[in-house]
Order: C-alpha cells, then structure tokens, then sequence
C-alpha cells in the first residue's frame, strides 16, 4: 500500500485539498475498492455456484445454532419462496414455527433471517389485527420479494380477518378516514415466517400455515449448553458471513418451471381433501428450491428456470416435516404431547377426559376438551359415546386412530420405477413385435402352402385336361375298343 493511500485512509488528505497527493491516493483507493468488491463478488458467486448450497447454508446458520438441521433447511427454502414470480398458490410460503416457550425458536428464526440482505426482511415483536391495511400504503410499495417475520404471535392476531387474508395474498381493504370511505389495496404477498408457544390457529388457519417443531430433546438441551459454554470460554459470539449475504442478495425473482410435476402427480395421495392445499405448496417448494439454485439451473428458450429431482427431494423433505400423517394435517405441540399419550399406553385403550386430565398438565381441562374434539375431527383420534356409570349423559371416550405417515417415494425411488416401466415397456413391445413377426412369417408359410396347394391342383388340372384331349384325339384316329377304355377310365 503506498504512502497516498495509507494518508488517504487515515483521512489525513482528502480531494478538497486539491493536491496531487490527494488525487493519487484517492484513485488508488478507487481502483483498490473495485479489486475488493470484484473479489466479494467473486466468492458471492462461487457459493451461489457450489454443489451443495443448501448444505452450506445451514452450516453458516450452524456456526450460531445447535444442531437443528431440519429446521434450519426448511426455514431456507421457505425463505426462497420470495424469489418465486408465479407461484400456484400465494399461501405456500407461510410457515409456523411451534415449540415449547424457551426452545429457542425465535433464536433460531432471527438467526437464519439475518443472513438475508436487510431490505427485503421486516421482522416485528408484535403489531396489531388491522396493521397491514394502513402499513405501507404508499404507490411504490410491493410485499413480492419480502419476507415478514412475527415473533411469538397471540392468537387474537393469529385468528384475526385481515392477517388470515393477508395470509392468503394480499387484500383490499375499506377504512373510514376523517368520516368517509376509503380503499386501501395491500399489495403483494410476503413470505411469512411466525413463531408461537402458546397460540391455537384455528382449522382454516392451519391449512395456510404448515407447522414445523425444534427439537426438543436432551440430546439437543445438552447440545446447546455445550454451545454456550464454548462461546463463554471462548468470550466471542460467531459473526455472520458478509459473503453470505451478498450471495444470497444476488439472487433475483424468477418464473420456474417443474418440467416433471406431472409425473409427481402420480404418487400424490388423493385420500383427504387437504391434499387439494398441500400439492400446490409442493409444487411451490419445489420451485423455491429451484430458484435458490437459479444459478445451478438450466433455464428453457423463455427464461424459465427448469426444476430438478433435486429440488423434488429438498421440498420433499420439507412437507414431510410439516405433515404428521397421511391425513395432511399439521400438529401443533400440545396436540403432539397429547396423542404420545395415547402411543405411551399399553393398559388403557379408550380414554375419558376424566382419565386424561391427569396426565395432561401442560393445558387447561378446557384446552384438553377443544384439542381432544379437533384430533378427532382430523382422524387422529377415534372418539365413541362410554357407557354411563350413573344418571346423566354418557362421556365421550377416544382411542388412537389408526393412521400412517405420508408416503412420499424420493427421487431416486421414483426414477427406478420410472426406468423398470421403461424396461417392462420395451421388452413388451420387443414381444409383440417378434410375435407379429413370427404371426406373419406364418401367415406367409400358410398364404405359400395355400398357393402350392392351389398350384398343383391346377397342375393336376391341367395334365388331366391334356389327358382328356389326348385320349379324345386317339379316340378320333383310332375306333379300337382298348381306345375308348382308356378315354372312359380317364373321365
């Protein structure tokens, strides 16, 4: 570094001065800046570039978080959501994150989000039912491309009209101002990220927002401690990537393609009617996955970025987290406790609220009433009237549905059924077509033994008519009786 440039840092020669030393440095620093931002830029592009992105990135998010991997992949590819122009449906980038009150979800939330250029995250600890008819109102302003984060939502909020539609898409909204009617449209849609231990969404609301869970085991508890204390001993906090951020801010909004959704299609259930909600939001993460490896995608003739089995796999991975059973439906973490305590239990099948309320402590007797009534509403629970053991109304009983786990193939599993059709396909036609060969190889052996047959029928014919004439000429020279023998034994 020369000495202009070392003056010119220090601020101790500015151009004001007007002097050539000044010029110099300035230049120099100049050219030093655009060699500094040119190498960011390079690196930025190398890890947009790299084969395991989304690895990578929940590594960097590692460096601040204890394990939850699954969590932290699913919050990125939700969060690529943003970079999706024509999703199928507005609500498939909603997500809830639900744990118990010190799981940490809020932690790990903030710390994925701020690895994300600042401009295009909004995060808010709280706001109130009517926020977004009133909040940026302005003509410029857009939610495409955002993403909205609600720390520890209530549920007043959660159930609230204007969040719900919002939720969905946007909305238009009529407001009295200074005592006259006014609309309001609220434009765009951002993805949506919120985080509760407490709140109950009702059934509408749980279809707009899938339900993902930290882990909540000691493995993980001790995991964190050892964390902590490391950073203690240690006397310094892990600082985000710069490099990071600006890869993920060269990232542009994108139409995507899943060239192979119809033959995804096939493996979909079609059991449940909430499969009608959840197979755009799987098709809509599959195309956030593709647009968070836009630059690792082949595009076709219209700039469509083309999805892969890659991102089929990763948004697979992402439903699954959110759906507890083929049912399509997501639980929330009362609800989960809940139905461990009907797996848990080898000498009691059916169970009262009289005989649960005991066990579950973690709820009032009147939450227990609503959740037991919501589980079996969504086929977890089986629920019958129980015998009365006295006057009065008989109680309700409920016992463990059966239900199984959503039974989606990955790719790979996809791709060796698809290759065995393939195989079967072609050997079947390979068949036919030596059967057909063989029929016809036949059918001209028959067509031939027919002409031979005809052939010499005829040949016959016509030596007999030879006969006939000779025998018929001899007749006529000759008037001998041994003659006209011969010319009757021929006829």
């Amino acid at each position: 570094m020369s000495k202009y440039l070392q003056l010119w840092e220090a601020k101790k020669i500015t151009p004001r001065e007007g002097s050539i030393k000044a010029a110099l440095a300035k230049r120099e620093y100049q050219v030093l800046s655009k060699q500094t931002d040119r190498n960011r830029l390079d690196k930025a592009m190398n890890f947009l570039l790299s084969s395991d992105l989304l690895s990578a990135l929940v590594k960097e998010s590692q460096n601040r978080i204890a394990g939850e991997e699954a969590t932290i992949e699913s919050l990125h590819v939700w969060l690529a959501g943003r970079l999706v122009k024509n999703p199928l449906q507005l609500a498939s980038y909603n997500l809830l994150v639900n744990s118990e009150s010190g799981a940490g979800k809020d932690y790990v939330a903030k710390a994925v989000l701020k690895d994300y250029p600042e401009p295009s995250v909004i995060m808010k600890t709280k706001i109130t039912p009517e926020v977004f008819t009133y909040w940026h109102t302005e003509k410029e302003w857009t939610w495409d491309g955002k993403v909205f984060y609600l720390e520890d939502v209530s549920t007043p909020i959660l159930n609230s009209s204007v969040f719900k539609v919002m939720a969905s898409g946007g909305s238009k909204a009529t407001v009295i101002d200074k005592q006259r009617a006014r609309d309001i449209n609220i434009k765009g849609k951002p993805v949506m990220i919120i985080t509760t231990a407490t709140a109950r969404p009702n059934k509408e609301l749980s279809r707009r927002f899938p339900i993902i869970s930290l882990d909540e085991t000691h493995g993980q508890t001790r995991a964190i401690i050892d964390r902590q204390a490391k950073a203690a001993a240690d006397g310094t906090m892990p600082e985000h990537n710069l490099i990071i951020r600006e890869a993920l801010s060269l990232l542009r909004q994108v139409n995507v393609k899943v060239v192979v959704a119809e033959e995804i299609a096939k493996y979909l259930p079609d059991k449940h009617l909430g499969i009608r909600t959840h197979a755009p939001r799987f098709f809509d993460l599959i195309k956030a996955s593709a647009a968070l490896h836009q630059f690792q995608r082949e595009r076709d003739q219209k700039g469509y970025v083309l999805a892969t089995w890659e991102d089929y796999d990763i948004a697979r991975q992402c439903i699954l987290r959110t759906v507890s059973s083929s049912n399509l439906v997501s639980l929330t973490r009362n609800q989960r406790k809940i139905i461990e305590i009907f797996e848990g239990s080898k000498d009691i099948k059916w169970w009262t609220l009289d005989t649960l309320t005991p066990k579950v402590l973690f709820i009032s007797e009147r939450q227990l009433r609503r959740e037991l009534k919501k589980l079996a509403g969504d086929g977890f629970l089986v629920a019958q009237l129980g015998e009365s053991s006295g006057p009065g109304r008989r109680p309700l009983e409920y016992c463990k549905a059966e239900t199984y786990g959503l039974l989606l193939p990955s790719a790979e599993e996809i791709m060796a059924e698809m290759s065995t059709m393939t195989e079967m396909s072609t050997m079947t036609e390979m068949s036919i077509n030596q059967e057909l060969k063989e029929f016809g190889e036949n059918r001209i052996n028959d067509i031939n033994d027919i002409n031979d047959m005809d052939f010499n029928d005829k040949t016959s014919k016509n030596a007999h008519n030879v006969e006939l004439k000779v025998t018929y000429e001899d007749i006529d020279t000759n008037t001998n009786e041994t003659t006209k023998k011969r010319c009757y034994d021929g006829l």
